[in-house]
C-alpha cells in the first residue's frame, strides 16, 4: 500500500508503506549490487504490551534528527553503507598458545545503533538499533507509550527501511493515533540517516563523519555538519 509520505495527520492502522519526498538522490550503484526480487516482506514485530521502564525517555518529535553512534565501522559497497572487517584466527607466533584475529580484506555490513542528534546521553528507549538485510534494513524502536502512575511505558516495534525502494513500512499491529504517528517520523528519519550516509560515501568518504553526532565529529559546540 502506497500512502506517499505522510503529513501532519497520523496513519492508519494498516501496513503502511510510504515514501519520504525530500530526500537527497541515491548514488547510483553497479548492477552487481542491486538487489534480487524479494519474495516475501520482512516479519515486523510489534510488542503485544506497552512495558513499564522506569528509566524511559519521554523526546518530543521536534526537528532533530538520528546520527550514528560512533563505533568501528566504515563505509562499504552496496545498498547498506555501513560495514566491519572480516577477519580470521591464527596462532600467535609471537605467543603460540594463543590464537590472534587477523584481516581478510573482505567487509560485511555491519549492524549499527542511532540516536538523536539533540544532546549526547544515554537515550535509553531512543536508541534504534539498525540490521541489515539485503537492500532493506530492519529498525528496531522502543516508542514511548505513555505513562503508568508515573512510570514511562514503551514499546517495542520494528520497521523495515528499504533502501532499494526508499520506502518505510509500518507493521499492521501497531495501534492507530499518536504511536503509529511516533513511529511513521522516526520510519522517515532513519531513512533520512541512511540516505545521507549514502551520499557521503558517494562523495568518496571512507568512513563516516557526516551522520555523526557533532559530539563524535569533534566539532565545536553549536556547529552543524
Amino acid at each position: 500500500m502506497g500512502d506517499g509520505a505522510f503529513g501532519s495527520g497520523e496513519l492508519g492502522n494498516t501496513r503502511t508503506t510510504f515514501l519520504p519526498t525530500d530526500l537527497p538522490a541515491f548514488p547510483c550503484l553497479e548492477p552487481d549490487l542491486m538487489p534480487r526480487a524479494v519474495t516475501s516482506p520482512l516479519d515486523l514485530y510489534v510488542a503485544p504490551e506497552p512495558e513499564r521502564d522506569m528509566y524511559g525517555v519521554k523526546l518530543d518529535l521536534g526537528g532533530w534528527r538520528y546520527v550514528l553512534d560512533k563505533n568501528a565501522v566504515f563505509y562499504g559497497p552496496g545498498w547498506y553503507p555501513f560495514h566491519k572487517h572480516v577477519p580470521r584466527r591464527e596462532k600467535d607466533p609471537t605467543a603460540p598458545l594463543n590464537d590472534r584475529l587477523v584481516p581478510t580484506g573482505q567487509t560485511v555490513p555491519a549492524p549499527v545503533r542511532i540516536s538523536p542528534d539533540v544532546e549526547n546521553r544515554s537515550w535509553r528507549n531512543e536508541y534504534v538499533q539498525l540490521t541489515p538485510v539485503d537492500h532493506r534494513v530492519e529498525a528496531r524502536l522502543q516508542l514511548y507509550a505513555g505513562d503508568d502512575q508515573g512510570c514511562p511505558l514503551v514499546r517495542t516495534v520494528t520497521l523495515q527501511i528499504d533502501l532499494g525502494a526508499r520506502r518505510v513500512t509500518l507493521p499492521d499491529q501497531i495501534p492507530a493515533g499518536p504511536l503509529r504517528h511516533q513511529a511513521a517520523v522516526k520510519g522517515e528519519r532513519i531513512l533520512a540517516l541512511l540516505a545521507a550516509a549514502l551520499q557521503e560515501r558517494g562523495h568518496g568518504a571512507s568512513e563516516p563523519r557526516a551522520v555523526l553526532g557533532p559530539w563524535d565529529r569533534g566539532d565545536p559546540p553549536g556547529t552543524d555538519a
